[in-house]
């Protein structure tokens, strides 16, 4: 299992509000992250300055190349 690094990478979440069981995560700006799939993951900081409540660390599981959503294990940290 690889643990993949993407750096310099910001954006904004279109799900508005973010459920809190979400698993499934939506923004134009994931399109830049690369191929994700079993075993291999990625972290990402949700909201990391807290400007709109506590930072959430979450693991992407998956995502297709180009595609604008990933599917996450949240609260992981």
């Amino acid at each position: 299992m690889a643990t993949l690094y993407k750096h310099f990478l910001a954006g904004s979440i279109t799900d508005n509000p973010l459920a809190s069981g979400a698993t499934t995560i939506t923004s134009p700006d994931f399109s830049a992250l690369p191929t994700i799939a079993s075993p291999n993951t990625m972290w990402l900081i949700l909201d990391p300055l807290g400007s709109a409540g506590a930072p959430e660390i979450i693991q992407v599981t998956t995502h297709t190349a180009s595609a604008t959503s990933v599917t996450v294990t949240r609260a992981q940290q």
